[in-house]
């Protein structure tokens, strides 16, 4: 896209990202020859991400800045193995197994943002929207300041 000179001029270019990723691991459990907290038994993972990234530049009289990245994304599960139901005894009290299959084979769907407006300040955001429930389980939003843009030699 090209800015109108009242807006300064430069273009602005949308690129768009495809992400994919597969992850496997199997199950460990290790609660039959040791008792140290949780991490007895780990789940197994077999899973498939996929997400798209959208990413905008600006191309102006000072060089090519992103300006703002815009992400969905999303886990499948694919297959899920059981896990070890029985509680746990840790620091004398007896805790559940924190390490629940997911409800369904999808994750939350991930929304992030990034906008950059300018050095040395930016902001982040993420949501992670639950579909079955539509609810927002988790979000977090911040502030990111570059101090290398202020003082780009070491302190």
């Amino acid at each position: 896209f090209v800015l109108p000179s009242y807006l300064g001029g430069g273009t602005i270019t949308h690129q768009v990202v495809l992400n994919g990723d597969y992850e496997y691991s199997p199950q460990n459990n290790e609660s039959a020859i040791i008792q140290n907290g949780w991490s007895d038994n780990i789940p197994g993972l077999n899973a498939a991400y996929y997400g798209i990234t959208n990413r905008f530049f600006y191309d102006g009289q000072s060089g090519t800045t992103e300006i703002l990245s815009f992400k969905v994304a999303q886990e499948a599960i694919i297959d899920s193995y059981p896990t070890n139901t029985t509680p746990t005894f840790y620091g004398g009290s007896t805790l559940s197994n924190p390490f629940v299959n997911l409800s369904g084979p999808f994750s939350p769907i991930l929304l992030e943002a990034h906008l950059l407006p300018s050095d040395p300040v930016s902001f982040y955001g993420e949501v992670f929207l639950d579909e079955s429930s539509r609810v927002l389980p988790t979000e977090d939003l911040s502030m990111i300041f570059n101090q290398a843009a202020v003082m780009p030699e070491a302190i």
